[in-house]
């Protein structure tokens, strides 16, 4: 966990439900706004507005209202500890573009994969 990469498991965000310019995670009921340029504009979560915040490493996970923001080079090991205390997915960036998501449903995909092809080998 600690050696992968959030963006060897994220969903891209040309794959998710688009409609009137928001993108939908519907299992979590989530929705994201990008501006023209690509950035996140603004993050909704069944229908309430949620802050966003820039993730480093030494940021305190503390809150449901919020979502983070994190390169999509951040470690496994940080997005599940993100995802886990804030009850929300993470929206992975490359230079500052929104390029994907990943949350539970990443994760554990993630984790049966690899499980599968270990019982397999």
């Amino acid at each position: 966990v600690g050696v992968l990469r959030a963006r060897s498991i994220m969903t891209s965000i040309d794959r998710l439900p688009k409609e009137n310019d928001v993108y939908s995670v519907a299992p979590v009921g989530l929705a994201i706004r990008l501006s023209d340029s690509g950035q996140v504009s603004q993050v909704t979560k069944n229908g309430v507005e949620l802050g966003m915040k820039h993730w480093k490493p030494d940021t305190a996970i503390t809150s449901s209202d919020v979502v983070y923001l994190a390169p999509s080079d951040i470690s496994m090991k940080d997005t599940i500890e993100i995802c886990h205390e804030s009850g929300n997915p993470v929206l992975l960036l490359e230079e500052e573009v929104c390029a994907g998501i990943v949350g539970n449903e990443e994760i554990y995909r993630a984790i049966l994969h690899k499980r599968e092809h270990t019982n397999s080998a």
